[in-house]
């Protein structure tokens, strides 16, 4: 069986460098750096509702990456076939938008994971901008497995066998 050439242990650890930074720098930017208390001047309801609406906007980003995927399943110049997303693919790839998105949605859950952290340093603040990027990176993983599940004439899941039994 030949190794998939979209596949190596190279960008296996790339991708596990830029998760690594992603983490530190997610722990750091907060200590660094900490969030300026703009809600401060908002008042009772009105400071909630901003509260809870900067919690709820990543949580756009999944059907924003399933459009995107999906307008590209129906082009004609993507790949044929897009090979389920994992740590090992290279994300740089033209025809194929899953390893991309699949490697900025683990980017952003590192940089989350590092500021989660990092909030017994940061204050309240600290606690809602890291829950809100675990919410977007979340919701970008979560879009990139539904435009999967959808564009079925391009994807398989990983656990169906691509080889041919014949």
């Amino acid at each position: 069986m030949a190794e998939s050439p979209t596949k190596s242990p190279f960008w296996y650890r790339v991708r596990m460098a830029l998760y690594a930074v992603a983490a530190v720098q997610g722990f750091a930017a907060p200590i660094v750096n900490p969030p300026a208390e703009v809600l401060v001047d908002l008042s009772g309801p009105v400071r909630v509702v901003a509260i809870i609406l900067s919690m709820l906007a990543p949580l756009g980003m999944g059907p924003v990456v399933f459009i995107v995927i999906a307008i590209t399943a129906i082009n004609p110049f993507a790949d044929d076939h897009w090979p389920w997303p994992n740590h090992d693919t290279n994300p740089l790839q033209l025809g194929n938008p899953l390893p991309f998105f699949h490697f900025f949605s683990y980017f952003i859950l590192a940089a989350a994971g590092g500021a989660l952290l990092a909030t017994p340093f940061a204050g309240w603040l600290g606690v809602g901008a890291a829950v809100a990027l675990a919410l977007g990176g979340l919701s970008c993983l979560a879009g990139v497995h539904a435009a999967a599940r959808f564009a079925t004439n391009k994807t398989r899941p990983p656990h169906v066998s691509t080889e041919d039994n014949g």
